[in-house]
């Protein structure tokens, strides 16, 4: 994929806020007072060697961490300034507004149509004729990069979709529900190098009308998509902001050794 974003969202403009987030395991605490901020409408990679806690915070931000027992989290996540961890926070809500897309992708197994109209349907006073979600499905589809290549076809089973059209199709799914964010987690780990460019060009395509996170073990990736980044060392946050200056002109020592390749 040539050239770099061109989306580059306004830093003062937080749709995320990440504020001295801590979260621990049977007592065992895997990040440690994490501070990070998602401008709105920008891609944030998040980058760090294996078991550094990017996708322990990822999973936090739409309280998905909180599913395991043994879970216990403090601080605060603030989306458009309110703490999501407040009491009295509807959860259903919330993971509409902050979606989902994981490193397998997970089509329901029903059809296409009804993998994008669900979300759709769940939302609904009533329940929607078929005919009259068919826009907002192809809509949902096209901002996908998926419509042309299952428009003919929208009855068949989303399982029998290639790996890198699931994947599309979840993302479709994430977007039919109009969340303001994506998290992302190693979408691109199980496509090939084909699946990977086009899901790119969609997340490139997608930032500006909404804000995605992405967690990503490949640096390369991380350089040609992110506006801003955030690296994470053993549960701690060692440094954030422009993708390119973290990526270019690293202000600490181990930024630079982990993107110039010493480890990781």
């Amino acid at each position: 994929m040539a050239g770099h974003p061109a989306h580059v969202a306004d830093p003062s403009d937080l749709v995320l806020a990440i504020r001295g987030l801590r979260v621990s395991f049977s007592g065992n605490e895997i990040l440690h007072g994490v501070d990070i901020d998602a401008p709105r409408g920008g891609v944030v990679a998040l980058v760090g060697p294996s078991g550094c806690g990017k996708t322990t915070l990822l999973r936090s931000v739409n309280r998905l961490t909180e599913l395991a027992p043994t879970a216990s989290i403090t601080g605060e996540v603030q989306l458009d300034g309110s703490n999501i961890y407040d009491r009295g926070t509807d959860l259903n809500l919330l993971r509409r507004r902050i979606g989902m897309v994981f490193q397998q992708p997970n089509p329901f197994p029903m059809t296409i149509f009804d993998n994008v109209a669900f979300a759709m349907r769940e939302q609904a006073k009533s329940r929607p004729s078929r005919s009259s979600l068919l826009p907002a499905v192809e809509d949902v589809l096209r901002r996908a990069g998926l419509w042309d290549e299952v428009k003919d076809d929208l009855d068949r089973n989303a399982l029998s979709l290639s790996g890198g059209q699931q994947q599309r199709l979840c993302i479709a799914r994430t977007l039919a529900a109009n969340p303001e964010v994506i998290l992302m987690d190693e979408p691109c780990s199980a496509l090939d190098p084909r699946s990977t460019a086009r899901i790119e060009e969609l997340i490139v395509q997608l930032a500006g009308s909404l804000t995605i996170v992405i967690v990503t073990h490949n640096l390369a990736q991380a350089k040609r998509i992110g506006d801003y980044a955030a690296y994470l060392l053993n549960g701690d946050v060692i440094e954030q902001g422009l993708a390119q200056q973290v990526f270019e002109d690293p202000t600490e020592q181990s930024t630079r050794d982990f993107v110039s390749g010493m480890f990781g």
